[in-house]
């Protein structure tokens, strides 16, 4: 009888009391991704509506639409005594703190930043943050702007898209028969690149988000993207895929179907996977390029089936 009475106190009182200490417990995952400004807490009706955050797993980028502060940090979580120096915790169990490294008289300091997170947005600075699930055209042009400044491709990293700025006074959309249609671009418009083949692009319009073809001359050209860092590259296969912009455009699609079907399926798309990449990676010249593009290609319609 004594112990069921413990149990229940366990059960029920002592989360109770973790609760009224402000304890929680925090996951990258929940700060991953984009963060617009609604409300100053302390000041509701002042406009924070231009303010914007976005984290990935170890970095955030802070940054205004209307003026010219735009920053990139290196983030993560820590224990309270240890703030000065950042550990790349994936979990904190402790008061939401992320701690934002700044480089100050070529010294990396740690300062401390507390946070609340509840099921749809974060408090952090006196702000109150909502969670994004699309990026508003306005972020993609002032990242466009900034990336071009740095010389540093924030899309890509921050956002994992392949964004594009057409170059041609006129751009001719096609469908997927490459057969003209009544549409175009116009120069400066930004598009997602789904997918480069035999020298168009499938594209999304970021703006309207239509699809459709354009050709491959007709937009701004960068450094192949693919699944994986192409500065990176070591391996006779992944040189090949940075060489081509139609291979890493494959190689970046079959990433991103294989990571949305691995969540339904599990296990068994991910042994399929690791036994491509054994046979994948036997291909040699000549013709490696044209080989990979027809493995790529078949792999992809396979899991476009589940």
């Amino acid at each position: 009888m004594r112990f069921l009475t413990t149990l229940i106190f366990a059960l029920y009182f002592l989360p109770a009391i973790g609760q009224e200490n402000g304890c929680c417990t925090y996951s990258k995952r929940q700060l991953i991704g984009i963060w617009h400004g609604v409300r100053m807490t302390e000041e509701p009706f002042a406009n924070v509506s231009s303010k914007y955050y976005i984290f990935t797993k170890n970095a955030l980028i802070r940054f205004y639409l209307n003026n010219d502060v735009f920053y990139k940090r290196k983030y993560g979580f820590t224990k309270e005594k240890q703030w000065h120096s950042i550990q790349n915790e994936d979990v904190l169990l402790d008061e939401g703190k992320f701690y934002v490294e700044y480089n100050t008289e070529n010294k990396y300091v740690s300062t401390p930043h507390s946070f609340e997170l509840d099921s749809v947005g974060m408090e952090a600075f006196n702000v109150y943050y909502e969670k994004l699930h699309d990026v508003p055209y306005a972020v993609l042009e002032r990242m466009v702007s900034q990336s071009k400044k740095d010389s540093h491709d924030y899309i890509r990293e921050f956002l994992n898209k392949d964004i594009r700025e057409v170059i041609s006074e006129k751009a001719l959309v096609y469908d997927q028969g490459y057969n003209k249609t009544e549409f175009h671009l116009e120069k400066g418009d930004l598009i997602e690149v789904l997918l480069i083949r035999d020298d168009y692009v499938h594209f999304k319009n970021a703006k309207s988000s239509q699809q459709g073809f354009i050709k491959y001359s007709e937009i701004n050209k960068k450094a192949p993207i693919a699944s994986f860092d192409c500065s990176k590259a070591r391996t006779t296969i992944e040189k090949a895929i940075c060489s081509s912009p139609e291979l890493s455009s494959l190689d970046l699609k079959l990433n991103q179907v294989y990571k949305r079907v691995k969540k339904l399926k599990g296990n068994t798309v991910r042994d399929n996977q690791v036994k491509w990449i054994k046979r994948r990676n036997q291909l040699h010249e000549p013709n490696l390029v044209d080989k990979l593009i027809d493995i790529y290609k078949e792999r992809i319609n396979e899991l476009e089936k589940h």
